[in-house]
């Protein structure tokens, strides 16, 4: 999936495809273009293909959308 996400002002907001949730379990929609407010205290957020990662201010490790587990073989 192909998705956008910044920081501004601690809050993060994102734009992208939907397709596996990684905008958020209650967007019902596939793809968002303008940028939606998705987390608020945020201190570090990283896009992957499918999940949207987000570090908050107390340190807490938050992940929407899904994780191949089939590319982790490539670490070990």
């Amino acid at each position: 999936g192909q998705n956008t996400a910044y920081i501004k002002n601690q809050n993060v907001y994102a734009s992208g495809n939907n397709y596996n949730k990684q905008l958020g379990n209650k967007l019902e929609l596939e793809s968002v273009y303008t940028p939606i407010l998705i987390y608020k205290n945020a201190k570090s957020v990283v896009c992957g293909d499918h999940s949207i990662g987000i570090i908050d201010n107390n340190n807490d490790l938050f992940i929407s959308g899904s994780i191949p587990t089939s590319n982790l073989d490539e670490y070990e």
